[in-house]
């Protein structure tokens, strides 16, 4: 009797299957500084942040997604802790053979940071807009007016046999924040880091879909306590959704 049921849920399962697309919402081979016209607070023409906001910006706030730009925190440390570690930390771009210009980082935890501060954020200049078409395809926005179902995120890292892991932030539609656990980066070379949404159960179908999806930060978790330099690189994010309506 096993046999003949499994048949008809499997065909049950093959539309919702057929439905999910990936799609690019982070590559920093996007954000070459070269690539960019000098000018206009370093941005790119059609990409200027101070063109895109209400609120002025200060005078010395980066205005381009340039991997230059983005920033290092340390979470719920002491501000001596911080200056120290931050001066010992480092984002630049960082060139690739297999896969051009990636995002490294160099991450220098104090030996004195207490195990349950052990934390640091890599995160963008400023807060991806939500209203602009200019920063979808692999600039940090994916919108659909249709809403779209987040089956699974793929981050793509270059692991040095590090003892730390990787979570990451997203911002779904105007007021939900998620911080996803990605996994260790224990490897060696490049791996694709995967996050399979748990609530999505094919027979089913979780209901929940967002209209659009926003990159916030990377965490670094220490998770070994470990002291002096950490390195990670970055390639890309990307997003498995099932679309509403298909």
């Amino acid at each position: 009797m096993k046999r003949y049921l499994a048949l008809p849920l499997l065909l049950l399962m093959l539309p919702l299957a057929a439905a999910a697309q990936e799609v690019l919402l982070l590559d920093f081979s996007l954000l070459i500084a070269d690539t960019y016209t000098p000018g206009l607070n370093e941005g790119p023409p059609d990409q200027n942040y101070q063109t895109m906001v209400v609120l002025p910006l200060a005078d010395d706030a980066p205005s381009s997604l340039a991997i230059q730009n983005w920033g290092i925190q340390f979470t719920g440390v002491a501000q001596s802790w911080e200056t120290y570690m931050l001066a010992r930390s480092e984002i630049r771009e960082s060139p690739s053979r297999q896969w051009g210009t990636v995002l490294g980082a160099r991450i220098h935890f104090h030996r004195d940071l207490p195990r349950i501060r052990n934390t640091a954020t890599i995160h963008p200049p400023f807060a991806i807009p939500l209203e602009d078409s200019r920063f979808e395809n692999g600039y940090g926005l994916f919108r659909d007016p249709r809403g779209v179902r987040l089956r699974a995120i793929i981050v793509s890292t270059y692991g040095l046999q590090n003892p730390i892991s990787l979570s990451i932030t997203l911002r779904l539609d105007e007021h939900e924040q998620r911080i996803i656990f990605l996994g260790d980066l224990s490897h060696d070379g490049w791996r694709d880091l995967r996050w399979n949404n748990p609530n999505i159960l094919e027979e089913t179908q979780d209901n929940i879909f967002y209209n659009s999806i926003r990159i916030e930060n990377f965490i670094i978790n220490n998770d070994y306590h470990r002291t002096g330099d950490t390195i990670i690189y970055l390639r890309d994010v990307r997003l498995i959704l099932d679309y509403r309506g298909n």
